[in-house]
């Protein structure tokens, strides 16, 4: 690509950018590169570490956290197990009670029928028991009533625990009541013990509720209460607690009316006779409200103004803070439906729940995976950085949640500080450098005047000498370097003026030496196709004379050798035309189609021969065509030619395509291919120049001269195509071509299509009269032998000959005759000389029968 003129100015003006200014700015470019990115490093280092320090704080302080929930819920849990091996051996002991006789008159009435099922057997009275009936048992059955609904209930505050027996319980169990009513104190020291108790209570298995502290359990509760279907007493039992520890409940509503809470929980067993745990006896509790727990997360001591969330092992969250209820988008629940809690379990909703959230979902794959962690995640589109850590006892999870930006604000403002550092450090730089700049280039452009007068000077100069003035001249310039450019200048204008004058007289004597040479070949062309003629046609008149067969076999090798060299030197003529210019290309209507199939039928039986199959593979997209059908064909007669000259028992194809298609012309590409020998790249590289095949041993052993390709070249090139080949060795080639033909618009070739064979006018050959009698059956024979020659030689010839003495088979075998016409007319010579066969049989039975026709008048005479 030629490169962009420009001025002195310009060209001085990039000079000194190159040499001087861009230098300078690539070293202080480089100066403050290496100081933004030494920064960048010692800076991405410092918040990685910074990170990496904050994310640890906050692990350390979510484990911490979670190390003082989890004492808080360890003691509960140590509660719950005091609680349930008491309540165990409380319901193992014996009632110290003999008979309902020995009872206090105070005793109530209603109450002593009751009672009295509590007794031991008769035989174990002892006057001494007697004594010995504890108050409280006495106080508290005397505190017990029953409903109109058949529920067992405490009427009013004694300082202890209530008691409920749903009616859902017929026959109820008085001595359940007595011994876990020794249990009271016990309770109540657990309550004011641990200030995140709510309630103390124990559930049994036929719907008995003991509950410290009192309230009016038979205003709160159902009176058909069935207390196994509570989430409090079947998460302890046989199927959830298989292991019969202490577990713990999700969050729900209480229904003894304390809101929403979560309970640690354990199984109470019986003792079997074997000292075996048996049946389910209950399941005692301990009651931590959620209200209770938020306050415990929200006294948590969370860096960077964070807060904390605890969640079950189900996901569930269990205490929310007000932040939290921000970032989540929900409000912890205060509120409750109490008539709900009563007749069925009441949990929190799904939006409580982590693990089916969506903005959680990538949360949730953590929390599952690890018992601890710190990751990322986005909540009310804010960026926040979660750790958490579990405990062990309860799988319950405590997260730390803090907003990112808080926790990086700090070490992000002093990475920005230096990153403006650099910033200002650029923008000085480029301060700077812009006024340089303008200074340099207002000396440029005093520097640029002071040459480019000279320069324009000298190009005056240059300007004469190309247009053919060699005289040039200059009045002298002051730098040196310009003044001798400007006398080499003149310098070579006088040498210039000598090899001009010498080069036309050189080119008007090679000019007449081409000419010259071209007249001699077109002379001796000339010349030798006279003679050569003559020697044809002498041929051709001595064979059919009467001769032998040795001497027709000569001749016949005389006639083949000849058309050989026909042809030969009519190729060297057109080679010769070619390099002369004298070639004209016409324009003309074709049709393409024809003109390949002609192609096709010329060698179809020449191939097969060898064992080759012609194929033809025609684009019907291409239109009705302008050009020079004679030389289309005789591109594709070589290439063709040379295909089956080089193929054994193969395949040839003449494809012919559309290559590109425009409004007023399309570019058609040939090709032939072949699976024959094949070539090498270096073959290839000369396969199309004059005289030249692939190497020498080629000429010697298929014969030819080279001169088909290269005459297929210049064809090609003189209708704006090109020629090539592609070619491996053994596996065969295609040669190709392109050329460029206009559409027909005039719609005649479709017409010439439609109408081609009507309108052909050949004037027929009268065919000679040959007399088929006894005197012309041994011209007879000399005609049949004759063909012969030519059809085992694949003459073409051999279809004219035939219609020249059509006349004289048919009158021998009318349909034997019809079946050679069509044999010749489809150059099938391989069925032609078979139906030659078969006349030469029919001759003989004419000459026997014409022999015996004329011994039968002999003997009549």
């Amino acid at each position: 690509m030629e490169k962009s003129k420009i001025s002195t100015q310009a060209w001085v003006w990039r000079s000194m950018v190159k040499t001087g200014i861009i230098p300078l700015i690539l070293v202080e470019s480089v100066l403050i590169a290496v100081y933004l990115m030494s920064n960048h490093f010692i800076s991405t280092d410092n918040m990685a570490y910074i990170y990496h320090q904050v994310n640890e704080e906050l692990k350390i302080s979510s484990r911490r956290e979670t190390d003082i929930i989890r004492e808080k819920l360890k003691a509960v849990e140590n509660l719950t197990a005091l609680y349930r091996s008491e309540t165990e051996r409380a319901l193992a002991q014996r009632l110290p009670v003999d008979n309902f006789e020995s009872l206090p008159d105070e005793f109530p009435e209603r109450l002593r029928g009751p009672l009295q099922n509590l007794l031991p057997e008769p035989s174990e009275f002892s006057q001494e028991l007697l004594q010995e009936l504890p108050q409280d048992l006495l106080s508290e059955f005397s505190n017990l009533a029953l409903s109109r609904d058949g529920v067992l209930y405490s009427q009013q505050d004694l300082g202890g625990a209530a008691s409920f027996y749903s009616a859902k319980t017929v026959d109820k169990d008085w001595g359940k009541i007595a011994k876990l009513a020794r249990l009271d104190p016990m309770m109540k020291q657990f309550k004011e013990s641990n200030e995140q108790i709510a309630s103390v209570y124990f559930n049994s298995w036929d719907s008995y509720n003991r509950i410290y502290p009192w309230f009016n359990t038979v205003a709160q509760y159902p009176s058909d209460m069935d207390i196994p279907e509570y989430n409090f007493y079947y998460l302890a039992d046989e199927q959830h607690n298989p292991e019969r520890g202490i577990v713990w409940t999700d969050v729900y509503i209480d229904p003894a009316g304390h809101g929403w809470m979560a309970s640690s929980i354990a199984p109470v067993y019986r003792t079997a006779q074997n000292g075996d745990q048996g049946l389910l006896e209950g399941v005692v509790g301990l009651d931590i409200t959620v209200s209770s727990i938020v306050d415990s997360i929200q006294e948590l001591a969370v860096p960077w103004d964070g807060y904390a969330v605890l969640a079950s092992n189900t996901g569930m969250i269990m205490a929310l803070p007000p932040q939290g209820e921000v970032d989540f988008g929900v409000k912890e629940l205060t509120d409750y439906n109490y008539q709900q809690a009563i007749s069925k379990e009441v949990f929190k909703p799904e939006s409580f729940n982590l693990y089916k959230r969506e903005d959680t979902a990538e949360l949730n794959q953590h929390l599952q995976q690890r018992e601890e962690g710190i990751t990322q995640i986005t909540l009310n589109g804010a960026s926040k950085l979660i750790s958490w850590s579990t405990i062990p006892e309860t799988q319950w999870r405590l997260l730390l949640i803090v907003d990112e930006n808080k926790m990086y604000s700090k070490s992000r403002s002093l990475e920005e500080k230096y990153q403006h550092i650099g910033y200002v450090l650029i923008v000085g730089l480029i301060s700077f450098y812009s006024l340089f700049l303008i200074f340099i280039w207002r000396s440029s452009k005093k520097m640029s005047e002071s040459i480019a007068a000279p320069l324009s000077q000298i190009q005056n100069m240059v300007d004469r000498v190309s247009t053919g003035d060699f005289n040039v001249s200059h009045e002298g310039f002051r730098l040196k370097e310009i003044n001798e450019t400007a006398n080499a200048i003149i310098h070579m204008g006088s040498k210039l003026d000598t090899l001009t004058a010498a080069l036309k007289e050189a080119k008007l004597e090679a000019e007449n030496a081409n000419m010259a040479k071209s007249q001699f070949i077109s002379t001796v062309s000339h010349e030798l196709r006279t003679p050569l003629n003559s020697i044809l046609g002498m041929s051709y008149i001595l064979l059919h004379s009467e001769l032998n067969n040795e001497q027709k076999s000569s001749l016949m090798k005389i006639d083949k050798s000849g058309r050989h060299l026909l042809s030969l030197i009519s190729d060297i003529l057109d080679l010769s035309k070619f390099d002369a210019g004298k070639v004209e290309i016409e324009h003309i209507s074709f049709d393409l189609p024809s003109l390949v199939h002609d192609v096709q039928d010329i060698f179809e039986y020449k191939a097969k021969k060898r064992g080759v199959i012609v194929h033809t593979e025609l684009d019907r997209s291409i239109p009705p065509l302008l050009g020079d059908p004679l030389r289309i064909k005789q591109v594709l007669l070589n290439y063709v030619s040379n295909a089956i000259k080089f193929t054994n028992n193969g395949d040839i194809v003449i494809r012919v395509e559309v290559e590109v298609l425009s409004v007023e012309s399309v570019r058609v590409h040939f090709s032939v291919q072949d699976t024959g020998i094949g070539m090498s790249d270096a073959e290839q590289s000369k396969i199309f120049d004059s005289y030249q095949q692939a190497d020498s041993s080629t000429t010697r052993k298929y014969g030819g001269t080279g001169l088909g390709l290269a005459i297929s070249k210049h064809i090609a090139e003189l209708m704006g195509g090109t020629v090539g080949v592609e070619s491996q060795c053994g596996l065969g080639s295609t040669f190709w071509f392109t050329i460029d033909l206009a559409i027909d618009r005039t719609g005649s070739a479709a017409d010439c299509r439609s109408h081609e064979l009507p309108e052909i006018n050949i004037k027929p050959v009268k065919p000679v009269q040959l007399r088929c009698d006894s005197t012309a059956i041994a011209v007879f024979e000399q005609k049949i032998q004759y063909l012969t020659l030519l059809l085992e030689e694949y003459d073409l010839e051999s279809e004219y000959y035939y219609s020249q003495y059509q006349q004289c088979f048919d009158k021998l075998n009318l349909e034997l005759s019809h079946k050679l016409s069509d044999a010749v007319a489809t150059y099938d010579f391989e069925k032609a000389l078979a139906i030659i066969a078969q006349f030469g049989i029919v001759l003989e039975e004419y000459k026997a029968a014409q022999a015996l026709s004329s011994e039968h008048k002999g003997m009549t005479s």
